[in-house]
């Protein structure tokens, strides 16, 4: 569940929807044994949703045994799991996360809709005055956003938020990086998890989106010591449930390759780059990854069996002069 907390504060949603009403008829009330009771304008619907690529697929379907309800919905080249039955909102989705407590702005969106999903189960939805309080809630679900004052973070919470959000990838064209970006919002869970790696470069960007302006935050991780040595055996003993798993033995091959000084020879700095090509966005179009990976695990292997250029000293990475 732990890992289900970190990917739902990367791409979880909780959604509060308004419909109209088909049966409603503005003015006109129905009589039903003796008691008159009037059909609303709207009715609620409650979603908790994760949207992810064609490509992921299987990450979901993790998901929806784990928490043994749910859909899965296809939509142009997305795959949807969701869970809009009210009982399994209030018997799951609400107990869940009040005891595994979101530590992203996912945490007050979460309140908010526990707040509906309260006045849906005392009935008060079917009054104008309880639609009008969850009106509300939906007006303000996304806005002002905050995170939990108790932010929690565990081995395999990082790795569901990695999975959801994270990058591994190159920082130039050859050496390596763990990189985390977010909204601007998350500013304050990424200084948590800065001070829980013990490592990265905090950096704050903005960029020009349909002449929009939008900030965001980066947690930018590129110490190739710190990656070698602390990153890689932390991340091994973890069970990655996407496809981001192959993105991060790929990036394992080129942490090796930089960490030695491969990346200083052509034939290392051209296999970096054919690991790069099938990696994150490049993976996508990849139909056999299995295959990709253990080709490109044969590569490696053989290049690392040649002399390398790096050694350790005094617990860094220094270079070995008369081979460079």
């Amino acid at each position: 569940m732990e890992w289900i907390r970190g990917f739902t504060d990367a791409q979880g949603n909780f959604i509060i929807v308004l419909r109209d009403n088909p049966r409603y008829v503005k003015n006109i009330s129905f009589f039903e044994n003796k008691s008159i009771k009037t059909i609303l304008p709207k009715y609620v619907n409650l979603t908790f949703q994760i949207g992810l690529h064609i490509d992921s697929l299987n990450t979901l379907k993790f998901i929806q045994k784990g928490l043994k309800c749910g859909k899965i919905s296809i939509s142009k080249n997305q795959w949807n799991f969701y869970i809009s039955d009210f009982y399994s909102i209030k018997n799951v989705v609400i107990p869940l996360f009040n005891t595994f407590q979101l530590n992203s702005t996912k945490y007050s969106e979460f309140i908010i809709f526990k707040n509906a999903a309260e006045i849906v189960q005392t009935k008060s939805h079917l009054t104008y005055k309880g639609l009008s309080k969850i009106s509300n809630l939906k007006n303000v679900i996304h806005k002002n956003p905050y995170s939990s004052e108790d932010i929690k973070i565990t081995n395999n919470w990082l790795l569901g938020f990695v999975e959801g959000d994270a990058t591994f990838s190159t920082g130039n064209i050859y050496r390596p990086r763990l990189k985390f970006e977010c909204h601007y919002k998350e500013e304050k869970l990424f200084h948590v998890i800065q001070k829980y790696l013990g490592k990265g470069k905090f950096i704050n960007t903005e960029r020009n989106r349909k002449n929009k302006i939008y900030k965001s935050v980066v947690l930018d991780i590129t110490d190739i010591y710190y990656k070698k040595l602390i990153l890689l055996p932390l991340f091994k003993k973890l069970n990655f449930h996407s496809n981001k798993y192959f993105d991060f033995c790929n990036w394992c091959y080129i942490v090796d390759l930089y960490f030695w000084g491969y990346h200083l020879t052509s034939e290392g700095r051209d296999l970096i780059l054919e690991i790069k090509s099938v990696m994150n966005i490049n993976r996508l179009i990849k139909s056999n990854k299995d295959l990709y990976l253990e080709d490109i695990k044969v590569k490696v292997f053989n290049l690392l069996s040649k002399s390398y250029h790096y050694m350790l000293k005094d617990g860094k990475v220094c270079k070995i002069a008369n081979e460079i």
